[in-house]
């Protein structure tokens, strides 16, 4: 069987095509894995501390959509309260101030 220049090419390209579609398949995958991991921790986090669940609770209340792993990241410093390590959202992150009157609202609202 002959393939004249035009087939050989339509083949080269449909080969291209397909390594860069798998490429994209695999990068997709890798960004996904990091994210559940990012957010296994957070939960890791948050459900070893009470202050952090505050303040997740805080956040949440302020910025419904903001998601702990994925949209910001708590630490817990060495005296055992928690604070926002880092915030990848288009909104300005909460103050401090901000936090704690959402903590107030939020354990007002329970009694």
């Amino acid at each position: 069987m002959y393939f004249d220049s035009l087939t050989w090419t339509a083949i080269a390209i449909n080969f291209v095509i397909l390594i860069v579609i798998i490429r994209l398949i695999h990068n997709s995958n890798r960004e996904h894995r990091a994210s559940i991991r990012r957010i296994a921790t957070q939960y890791a986090l948050v459900l070893g501390s009470e202050d952090a669940i505050k303040i997740c609770k805080a956040i949440k209340k302020i910025n419904p959509d903001a998601c702990p792993g994925l949209d910001y990241s708590l630490q817990i410093n060495s005296n055992g309260d928690a604070n926002i390590a880092e915030w990848n959202q288009m909104q300005a992150a909460p103050t401090k101030e901000q936090l704690m009157d959402a903590i107030r609202m939020l354990e007002d609202n329970r009694t």
